[in-house]
């Protein structure tokens, strides 16, 4: 008698994701294993060389 392996509760919001109108809750782990929290950010230098002024 083989046993079905244990659904990983990621996996099972993310199947869950595709039913409309469902609300998917993650917590940080989940949400950072998805990427959602990829830093983007600028550097102070690319800051400041975006707002220098070359018109002048």
């Amino acid at each position: 008698m083989s046993q079905k392996p244990k659904s990983d509760p990621l996996d099972q919001k993310l199947r869950d994701v595709l039913i409309p109108g469902h609300v998917i809750e993650l917590d940080q782990d989940e949400a950072e294993e998805l990427g959602a929290f990829e830093e983007k950010a600028l550097t102070e230098q690319e800051a400041w060389e975006s707002v220098s002024d070359e018109s002048v």
